[in-house]
């Protein structure tokens, strides 16, 4: 007996690995039939009418983070957009401003609009966490969904609690983590609109793929008043492909641009960015902000600059970004002879900057939707 939760283990690790499986499992997972009935009986605080709700609760962001990504950077600027039409009866509910400095990167930003944010307030552990919860409570129907590893239950009721106080009108969340925590919770704390933004193409072959997810998402769409959209067509699609669902299911909703922030540079204005990105100022530059993750293939983008350096000799390379591959791209760059022509400048809070330093914007990545980072480029490089 000792050997089972080990072997459980190690094939869950395998499993995970065979993407024909996870192609497979909206054929054959049926939770979300179990899953519904539950969540639809779940309004542990009664529904507010909308117009009642927008007056008392207005609008509330939710996100795991406001770390250096692209999705907390589109929220941001939706808040800004919001806050500059007027728009004041709204929150930024965060699960994570504490415990890193990462978890803040967009913080400053998001305080500069002048809508409230608030951390998700932790709950208390309970020392008799094993005990059922009595019935007819949230931390009851999260337990009878029992889809979530015990450790993200926790999550979704902190959530939940937050929610129930608050009484939103609406809430929109980002990624598919938000679409599982804020989702659920704000479905249990009876949120009239739910609105979910993917990002991207389905998590399928993604490191955050998750097998609760397809039970969960059916679930939720299957309820009045929730909607799944995602940046792109192509991303709308996979993702209906992925849930086994019509195309219409995920509706389009494209990212927006602070155009007064991206514009083309001048000569002064290149200038100046590239002294602050430190690259040369008289030599073509070859430029990328991305995370040194797997999807985001940082190995071939190297190795493309490789050969584009022996056809050019003079040029520089800038790497923008941060993540859990950058000691092995730095490793590697200084295999392929790249040292003295690469800079990694690490995370940046000024993009606009970063775009003005480069004579060209090079994307390798192995799956997108409709990237920020290539409509800034865009918009910086239009000429």
């Amino acid at each position: 007996m000792v050997a089972l939760p080990w072997l459980r283990q190690t094939l869950l690790k395998l499993a995970r690995r065979m993407i024909w499986l996870r192609r497979l499992q909206p054929r054959f997972d049926q939770r979300d039939r179990r899953l519904r009935p539950l969540l639809e009986r779940a309004r542990h605080a009664p529904p507010l009418a909308l117009v009642e709700a927008i007056a008392k609760g207005g609008v509330v962001f939710g996100i795991a983070s406001l770390g250096p990504g692209g999705a907390e950077r589109q929220m941001v600027t939706m808040i800004a957009g919001l806050a500059a039409a007027g728009v004041t009866n709204a929150t930024l509910l965060v699960e994570d401003l504490s415990s890193s400095e990462a978890q803040r990167f967009h913080l400053a930003t998001a305080q500069q609009t002048g809508i409230p944010i608030r951390e998700v307030r932790r709950l208390p552990i309970n020392p008799d966490a094993d005990s059922a919860p009595p019935p007819g409570t949230a931390e009851h129907t999260v337990r009878q969904l029992g889809v979530f590893p015990s450790w993200f239950e926790p999550v979704i009721l902190a959530i939940y609690h937050d929610l129930a106080e608050i009484r939103p009108a609406v809430v929109y969340t980002y990624l598919d983590w938000g679409g599982m925590s804020f989702g659920v919770a704000a479905v249990l704390a009876g949120v009239p609109r739910v609105i979910i933004s993917t990002r991207s193409l389905s998590p399928l072959d993604h490191d955050l793929f998750q097998w609760y997810m397809v039970p969960v998402y059916r679930s939720l769409l299957a309820l009045p008043g929730v909607t799944v959209v995602n940046n792109s067509a192509a991303g709308a699609r996979d993702y209906a492909r992925w849930l086994n669902l019509p195309p219409a299911s995920i509706p389009v909703v494209y990212n927006g641009l602070d155009l007064k922030r991206f514009v083309p540079p001048d000569d002064e204005r290149r200038r100046a960015a590239r002294l602050a990105c430190a690259v040369p100022a008289t030599v073509p530059v070859v430029g990328v902000i991305f995370r040194f993750s797997a999807e985001k293939r940082p190995f071939l983008w190297l190795r493309v600059a490789a050969r584009v350096m022996r056809q050019v000799p003079e040029v520089h390379f800038l790497l923008c970004g941060d993540g859990p591959l950058q000691p092995q791209a730095q490793a590697l760059a200084r295999r392929l002879g790249l040292a003295k022509r690469v800079t990694f400048s690490g995370e940046t809070a000024h993009p606009e900057l970063a775009y003005a330093a480069m004579d060209l914007f090079l994307l390798t990545s192995r799956l997108e939707g409709v990237p920020n980072v290539v409509l800034e480029a865009q918009a910086v490089n239009a000429q």
